[in-house]
């Protein structure tokens, strides 16, 4: 009888063990109730959890491909444009060693200046295989048409900062330039070394020369080249205030000093860098510079480079 209610007793604990298996192991969810102390488990760890768990419960991934995020946020963190700025390149050897030392001096201050004001002074575009081709002076009835002439046979854009005084003598010049896709930009009204004016008549004189050029064109520049590249805090203010960017150069070709279409052309070619702007000259005394233009044009197709105009280098608007 004994041996009997053992094997009950037996039979009897092993149903209840099944039965508290099944609790366990069949339910969908534990019950809040039988686990009180248990906190849910989220559906996907976080990245801290998957950090440590992966040696253990995980194959460690390849180097390539960990972390993709933090590779992508890397890959994207490129300088801004406006952190490439380029040394100011250009010789002549007709310079006088004080005339050397003077432009030398300026080169170094002018690029101070315009990293502390990276958004109203430009010395140079992006670091991209686009560059400018810019003349100062102008317009006169003979050189500066030949320039216009070489831009438009070779398909390309220059930027021509005229003095207000030549444009009131030289309308039609200044529309045959606009009319071929080229800019017309405010370089003063009568050539003043700008930081020698008052800030009110700096404004007066960039106000006189966009008058000039609207009358023409029917635009006003938003892009000005102060005469001699003399530019100081005044003439920046003075600039913003009456709704300009200044674009100086990061190439001189000194056409005005070694005048020879040879030396205009290798200081241009020698030295040409992705985002140069080019300076040179449209006057009557720059014949040379109307011949060196189809050369350079050439050089530069031929090493794969963009001329553009300086609206499309800087991303700026030429007008306002």
């Amino acid at each position: 009888m004994k041996r009997n209610h053992h094997i009950i007793t037996c039979m009897l604990v092993l149903v209840m063990m099944t039965e508290l298996t099944g609790c366990f192991f069949n339910a969908s969810e534990p019950s809040t109730t039988s686990i009180p102390s248990i906190p849910s488990i989220p559906s996907q760890p976080s990245v801290a959890a998957a950090s440590i768990t992966a040696p253990t419960v995980l194959d460690v991934p390849s180097t390539e491909n960990a972390l993709p995020e933090l590779k992508q946020t890397i890959t994207q963190a490129e300088p801004e444009p406006s952190d490439y700025m380029l040394e100011i390149k250009g010789k002549s050897n007709q310079l006088t060693p004080k005339a050397l030392k003077s432009m030398t001096l300026w080169r170094e201050n002018i690029i101070a200046l315009a990293q502390k004001h990276r958004d109203s002074i430009y010395i140079n575009g992006p670091d991209r295989n686009k560059v400018a081709l810019t003349f100062d002076d102008g317009p006169d009835p003979v050189n500066t048409p030949a320039i216009i002439d070489s831009l438009k046979k070779y398909k390309v854009k220059g930027s021509f900062f005229f003095v207000g005084e030549m444009v009131k003598s030289y309308p039609e010049v200044v529309r045959h330039a606009y009319d071929n896709g080229n800019l017309v930009l405010n370089h003063s009204y009568k050539h003043d070394n700008l930081t020698q004016k008052s800030q009110n008549q700096i404004q007066a004189d960039l106000n006189q020369t966009d008058k000039a050029i609207e009358d023409i064109i029917g635009k006003k520049p938003a892009l000005m080249r102060s005469p001699y590249g003399e530019t100081d805090e005044k003439v920046v203010a003075a600039a913003t205030d009456t709704g300009h960017k200044i674009v100086l150069w990061s190439i001189d070709t000194l056409d005005w000093s070694q005048r020879e279409s040879q030396n205009i052309t290798k200081n241009v070619i020698d030295n040409i860098r992705n985002g140069d702007i080019i300076l040179m000259h449209s006057t009557s005394r720059t014949s040379e510079t109307a011949k060196a233009v189809p050369i350079i044009i050439e050089e530069l197709q031929k090493r794969n480079y963009d001329i553009v105009d300086l609206a499309t280098l800087l991303n700026v608007q030429a007008y306002q």
